[in-house]
């Protein structure tokens, strides 16, 4: 098999090499300007220099398993849309991240494995911290991150004005930005960090929240500022250690709290909320999920 790779007529490159003992060159790849959608799947420990010449890429998908360290170069490709970031070795992420200011604008869907509404992506183990430079990122309209070694998140994130989705998969993950608050075109938001032990206030100025998932075992108490999200449709809680809910909770429409009958707490939960005299003469949908959780 030869191991220098040419291209013609290409836009769209799937790159696979799991088993191969010689690594392979990309050849003319920086000379064709024309690759829009890169996926790049290799399980060594390393991306090929020629990758951070492709100036038109629009979507880049990196899947290595050993690799520990990305290349600054990446900030070169300035036209990306689209970065999915799955190296569960990956140490950090260079500041110069923080170029891809066009990550998340619309762009033409040339492959179906590129998310056709761009964004930034982000599954690693062991990141311990995200640069601040990613406030940057202005035009993101969705952010992925998915760590168990983050501790804490840049209160730079909260510049980033036209987020629409966040998800934060953040198993060390404490605490929360205040700045978060400043997220004014939030539409979905998911929290899943079992050792997050306190919501900010400020989560209750995101005006525009539809979607609201909490999922942190830590949690004993929400805060009231919770009940300020008026155009919220869909809150759904699983916290096994919350005894309570603030009664401000009652002003929103919809919500939805799921319990483990074999967890103390959440049978305490489950008789606040039955007999809270909150819940009388509100036209409240409250959905209450009752699961046994298997040990």
């Amino acid at each position: 098999m030869a191991n220098n790779l040419t291209l013609e007529d290409i836009n769209n490159l799937y790159f696979w090499a799991t088993k191969l003992e010689e690594g392979i060159t990309f050849g003319e790849i920086e000379s064709k300007e024309d690759i829009l959608n890169l996926t790049y799947i290799d399980a060594r420990n390393s991306l090929p220099k020629e990758v951070f010449k492709l100036n038109r890429l629009e979507c880049l998908k990196i899947y290595v398993e050993d690799l520990t360290e990305l290349p600054k170069e990446i900030g070169n490709l300035t036209n990306l849309k689209s970065l999915t970031i799955e190296c569960p070795n990956l140490n950090e992420l260079p500041k110069e991240i923080g170029n891809l200011i066009n990550l998340g604008q619309d762009y033409k869907r040339y492959y179906n494995d590129c998310d056709q509404e761009g964004g930034l992506f982000i599954y690693s183990s062991n990141i311990k911290e995200i640069p601040k430079e990613i406030g940057n990122l202005t035009n993101l309209g969705r952010l992925s991150i998915d760590s168990n070694n983050l501790s804490e998140l840049p209160k730079e994130i909260g510049n980033l004005n036209n987020l629409k989705y966040l998800w934060i998969g953040c198993p060390n993950l404490n605490e929360l930005p205040k700045e978060i608050g400043n997220l004014n075109n939030l539409k979905s938001l998911t929290i899943e960090c079992p050792n997050l032990n306190e919501l900010p206030k400020e989560i209750g100025n995101l005006n525009n929240l539809k979607k609201l998932e909490i999922k942190c075992t830590n949690l004993k108490e929400l805060p009231k500022e919770i009940g300020n999200l008026n155009n919220l449709k869909s809150l759904e809680i699983k916290c096994s250690n919350l005894k309570e809910l603030p009664k401000e909770i009652w002003n929103l429409s919809e919500f939805e709290v799921e319990f483990d009958i074999k967890n103390n707490n959440n049978k305490e939960l489950l008789k606040y909320i039955v007999d809270s005299p909150n819940n009388e003469n509100k036209d409240v949908e409250l959905k209450i999920v009752i699961k046994e959780k298997k040990d």
